[in-house]
C-alpha cells in the first residue's frame, strides 16, 4: 500500500513538473515575443498567422472600399512576420 501510495505521489509530483516547465517555457517565448514586437518584430506568439491574415484581408477590404487607389504593400503574414520597418500602404499614381 504504502509502494502505491509513493508511486502516486512521484507520478503527480512528475505531472506537476512538467506542467510548470511548459508554462515556463511559454511564458519565456511570450517574453521574447514582447521584447521583439517593442523592436518592431511582430512574430506568431503575438499575433497568430490565422488572425493575422484574417486581419490583412479585412484592411485590403476596407481599403479598397473607402480609398480605391491604397494598396497594401504586405498581403501575406509572412510578409509581416519578416519585416522590421512597418511601412504598410501606399497610394498609386
Amino acid at each position: 500500500m504504502f509502494d502505491v501510495a509513493v508511486q502516486n505521489a512521484f507520478t503527480l509530483a512528475s505531472t506537476n513538473l512538467m506542467e510548470y516547465t511548459t508554462i515556463l517555457n511559454r511564458l519565456q517565448e511570450f517574453r521574447l515575443g514582447i521584447e521583439m514586437f517593442i523592436q518592431g518584430t511582430v512574430i506568431p506568439i503575438i499575433i497568430d498567422k490565422t488572425k493575422l491574415r484574417e486581419t490583412l484581408t479585412a484592411i485590403k477590404v476596407n481599403l479598397a472600399n473607402r480609398y480605391p487607389r491604397l494598396h497594401l504593400l504586405w498581403n501575406r503574414p509572412a510578409d509581416i512576420y519578416n519585416a522590421y520597418n512597418f511601412i504598410f500602404g501606399r497610394h498609386s499614381t
